[in-house]
């Protein structure tokens, strides 16, 4: 290689232009790379080169692709268009279009040089002819041939179809999808059948009627008879029974549901006395068993035979649930601890067992204590946690609480009082009563009325 270190001549302000000369036989190959690396590369088949952008150029072929980079370019490997077809540099696939002046066939996918043709036909480059599209004029003016559409036919005010037309017929298709007019339920694969006067029909398949079980002759509805007496008649022809709506509008003024057997006469009837609107259950036509009137109940009698017991009583524990038990058990039940929810306890001191009266009732005092809690309750006796044990044990606690409770006299040293002094004292002198609950029921225990306990309720 041989360089050249050649003076230029000076420029305008005299200072000299140094250049480097480089031998053309040495560096020939590399000068013309050069030169067709500068020349952006023409788009052909295969390549989609430049997208708005004649200075940007890909390989030719591109080997990659570049898609929306560098101000919107495209170097896509494009597929290869056919005869008078070119790659689209705005389709980010680099699709093939049809080029200036040529029309495609969308049956054969070729390009066709598009053809001018007379005013109110079209060019078809299937056809290399000149069609005449379908015009849509009044009815009036016949034209010959066929539509043919993908899409959907609307008409905007009325469909005439002449050809076989006739009143009442109906616009049935055959196998193949064409239409025609045809009679109702006949022809064309419609729907075809005979029934019975007064019965409602039902699909025997998919497009035959036939008889069905539900009777209706504008008075009475039957299912499964047709010799309904009642709006609503409901029979099992293999079996006695018989449900009936009905109704009385002369003696009796009754409104509900009927259960009959075949043969006989009311046996139960459910509904309403149109008298006074009462719910009852009706046996054998006279008989009210149940009479249900303003929130009242009445019936001749009950049994609950659950627990029975010759002389027990029917007793309702605290969520109303009544059972048979023996009258020992009637009265006074534990139901809680005064202020238990707030863990309030107190002395043996509470002003008395009352400290005033309202509507008769007593307020205040050991009683009031516990009405603060339960309304109409009171310090329980030893008699009635007796009686919780006895006839009530799911109510008994099993905590291990203590209590107190009232025991009267006598004292545990006679005379002294065994309730605080009627739950006046808190002095360690007095004595009064205090239960301690447990598992097994619990025991009594007296102690000084200094003591602070809860206070055991009953009612």
């Amino acid at each position: 290689m041989r360089r050249l270190l050649k003076k230029s001549p000076a420029l305008g302000n005299g200072s000299p232009i140094f250049v480097f000369r480089i031998s053309y036989f040495v560096f020939f190959p590399f000068a013309i790379s050069a030169l067709l690396l500068a020349i952006p590369a023409a788009a052909g088949p295969g390549a989609c080169v430049t997208n708005g952008a004649p200075s940007f150029s890909c390989p030719t072929p591109p080997n990659t692709d570049v898609c929306g980079s560098g101000g919107n370019f495209y170097c896509k490997i494009a597929p290869n268009c056919g005869a008078n077809e070119s790659n689209n540099c705005a389709d980010t696939n680099c699709g093939c279009v049809c080029n200036s002046g040529f029309t495609r066939c969308q049956t054969t996918g070729q390009c066709v040089a598009t053809q001018s043709c007379p005013s109110g036909t079209t060019f078809n480059p299937c056809t290399g002819g000149c069609d005449t599209p379908y015009v849509l004029r009044s009815p009036a003016v016949a034209q010959s041939g066929d539509i043919n559409v993908t899409g959907i036919i609307r008409a905007g005010s009325a469909f005439e179809l002449p050809n076989g037309a006739s009143a009442g017929l109906v616009l049935t298709s055959d196998a193949t999808g064409r239409a025609s007019w045809q009679p109702p339920g006949g022809g064309g694969g419609g729907i075809t059948g005979t029934g019975i006067q007064n019965y409602v029909a039902r699909f025997s398949n998919a497009s035959t009627l036939t008889t069905g079980l539900l009777f209706d002759n504008g008075i009475n509805v039957g299912l499964r008879t047709g010799t309904p007496g009642y709006a609503l008649d409901i029979r099992d022809p293999g079996e006695t029974a018989i449900v009936r709506v009905a109704s009385d509008n002369a003696a009796k003024k009754w409104t509900g549901i009927r259960l009959d057997r075949t043969g006989l006469s009311e046996k139960w009837f459910l509904g309403m006395n149109d008298s006074d609107d009462s719910f009852r259950i009706r046996r054998s036509g006279t008989n009210d068993d149940l009479v249900i009137n303003a929130g009242l109940v009445s019936m001749p009698a009950i049994q609950v035979t659950g627990g029975t017991a010759d002389g027990f009583v029917l007793i309702s524990d605290n969520v109303g649930v009544g059972r048979w038990q023996s009258p020992a058990c009637f009265g006074g039940k534990f139901v809680g601890f005064a202020n238990s929810i707030g863990g309030i306890k107190t002395s043996g001191n509470q002003g008395g067992y009352f400290t005033g009266i309202s509507n008769n009732l007593p307020t205040g005092g050991m009683i009031g204590f516990c009405q603060s809690t339960f309304p109409q309750t009171h310090i329980c006796t030893t008699e009635e946690v007796f009686r919780t044990i006895a006839c009530s044990p799911n109510l008994m606690p099993t905590n291990g609480t203590a209590a107190w409770v009232s025991s009267g006299p006598p004292g545990y040293t006679s005379p002294a009082s065994n309730d605080c002094v009627g739950w006046t004292s808190s002095a360690n002198t007095d004595y009064g009563t205090f239960w301690k609950f447990n598992p097994n029921g619990g025991s009594s225990f007296a102690t000084g009325c200094d003591q602070a306990f809860y206070v055991a309720c009953c009612q």
